[in-house]
């Protein structure tokens, strides 16, 4: 039996951007787990929005970061985009935000790939 599907996806161009559907990231990490590294392809250019998102939990963040490894090992790059300040403020007070590039809106995520 397939899990349910926890994000939504849209390509624009050759990138893939990844939007939750829940805005509570807390709970439902075996489901995240399963719809994100399915999407994980070689050199796969990839953008995960947090439009909407306002909770996140730590094995969240360690999915992000085992994602973010995952698709450097395949020669593919991830952004993150559309961060509340609450949720931007989680990943300083982690020091996540040295680990990943982070864009105001998927936009300028978008353009970061093209540069």
């Amino acid at each position: 039996m397939k899990s349910q599907t926890r994000v939504s996806t849209q390509t624009i161009g050759s990138v893939l951007v990844v939007r939750f559907i829940d805005s509570k990231l807390v709970e439902q990490i075996d489901e995240l787990r399963t719809s994100l590294l399915e999407l994980i392809e070689p050199k796969q250019k990839m953008i995960i929005s947090f439009q909407g998102v306002d909770v996140i939990s730590g094995p969240v963040l360690d999915l992000l970061l085992s994602c973010k490894n995952t698709i450097a090992t395949l020669g593919g790059g991830l952004r993150l985009c559309a961060m509340s300040p609450v949720i931007r403020e989680v990943f300083r007070i982690t020091q996540l935000h040295k680990a990943f590039e982070i864009c105001d809106d998927e936009k300028v995520a978008i353009e970061a790939f093209c540069d």
